[in-house]
């Protein structure tokens, strides 16, 4: 007899020792940039808060640290260490998001991390949207403040078309996995104002 196999890419369940997923199947991960999803969106945190009902994140590199301990827990390595990595980048330019360096405001010309950190962010996302990873672009977004209010982005080279691509297939991703709640944050808290328009069409 052949044995069935489970095609699944819909995160669900407990996690075995290894972070995947536990299934008594031979499930075989066919989406691994979604096997999270849920989890993710829940843990993560996107936005500076001082709120200690919800814990206390007053700048981005606390967001950064949680959000790589978030990663770590699920043994997501290598988003655990690009987390870390933007955390130290961060702390190292003296800035809190790339709202301090961009367009013509950087704090100090002398230092070379100010100058690094746009190029390097801009990989770090080509990298996750190769992958079709839109959670970790949309969230790396929100926690930098990529967008403004002026419909572009603080990444010279990064087109807004593209960016709002990511946010539209994120938002469909969280609604096809019925994380509603989840997906209407994005909308609402969202810079852009054609992203954040989307509450006032009615699709939030």
């Amino acid at each position: 007899k052949r044995p069935t196999i489970t095609f699944n890419e819909v995160d669900y369940g407990d996690l075995d020792s290894q972070g995947e997923p536990s299934s008594d199947s031979d499930a075989l991960v066919v989406a691994p940039e979604v096997v999270h999803c849920s989890r993710f969106a829940a843990m993560y945190v996107l936005h500076p808060s001082t709120s200690q009902s919800e814990g206390a994140y007053p700048n981005r590199v606390s967001l950064c640290l949680h959000n790589s301990d978030v990663a770590q827990r699920l043994k997501v390595e290598h988003l655990a260490h690009m987390w870390r990595m933007i955390a130290i980048m961060l702390e190292n330019a003296g800035i809190d998001s790339l709202a301090d360096v961009y367009p013509a405001n950087l704090q100090d010309p002398f230092n070379a991390i100010q100058y690094a950190i746009v190029p390097t962010i801009q990989s770090i996302l080509e990298d996750c949207a190769n992958d079709g990873d839109v959670q970790t672009c949309v969230s790396v977004c929100e926690v930098l403040q990529v967008l403004d209010n002026d419909e572009n982005t603080r990444i010279p080279d990064l087109e807004i078309q593209l960016v709002r691509e990511w946010y539209l297939s994120y938002i469909d991703l969280l609604r096809d996995m019925c994380l509603f709640s989840h997906a209407n944050a994005v909308i609402r808290n969202c810079n852009d104002p054609v992203i954040s328009g989307l509450v006032r069409m009615g699709c939030a």
